[in-house]
């Protein structure tokens, strides 16, 4: 749970980026 935390995390801002540009 430890390490998907961050990679969940990362993932988020990766969509939140991907939303963003389209």
């Amino acid at each position: 749970m430890i390490l998907l935390d961050p990679i969940q995390l990362k993932f988020n801002k990766l969509t939140v980026l991907y939303l963003l540009i389209n």
